[in-house]
Parts: C-alpha cells; structure tokens; sequence
C-alpha cells in the first residue's frame, strides 16, 4: 500500500442493537478490562476478530470435519496430559520399588 495519510484509512461504523443479546454480548466484549490489557486498541481488536472469524469459516467450509478433529485432538491432549501426571506422580514409588528389589538381590 502506498501513500500516506487519512485516505489510506477506512471508516465502517457498526450498529449494536441493545435488543440482542449476541450484540450485547459483543459490546461488553469490545469494551471489557481483557480487550484493554490485551490489544493495542479496540480497532485492533476488531479488526483481529474479523479476520480470524472469516479464515476460520472458509477453513470450514474446505475441510466440514475440522472443528470436530479440533474437538479430537484437545481430548488426547487432556487424556496425554493426565497419563503423564500420573505418572510422574507413581515415578517416586517406582523408584523406591525398584531400588528396594535391587538391594534385596544383593
């Protein structure tokens, strides 16, 4: 993009109906505590959801099983991360066992 200045901005209001609760629910989003501490502006903002919901309806609309391999993979991920707690938790007695079995072979 070339150029410089206000003609390289572009303005696009946007009506919230007090009404909806999906509009509401965006108003108090775009100016909640979160969208302050965690974007440059609420422009910003805006402008990052835009583009990640769009992306993330045309991704899809290519592949219709995506949300669901999405769903799939968090699971493992839970079930992976718990195996290894548990194990890392039962790792001490593990020990303990093996170097008791190893002593008593002596």
């Amino acid at each position: 993009m070339e150029g410089t200045g206000d003609y390289m901005n572009k303005n696009q209001n946007i009506r919230f109906n007090m009404d909806k609760e999906s509009d509401i629910m965006a108003w108090e989003s775009l100016h909640s505590k979160d969208v302050g501490e965690r974007f440059k502006s609420q422009n910003r903002f805006v402008i990052e959801a835009i583009n990640y919901y769009y992306e993330r309806v045309m991704r899809i609309q290519e592949d219709p099983y995506l949300e669901t391999r999405e769903k799939e993979d968090a699971f493992a991920d839970r079930i992976v991360g718990k195996v290894e707690r548990k194990v890392l938790s039962n790792l001490p007695a593990l020990l303990g066992l093996y170097v008791k079995k190893d002593y008593e072979e002596e």
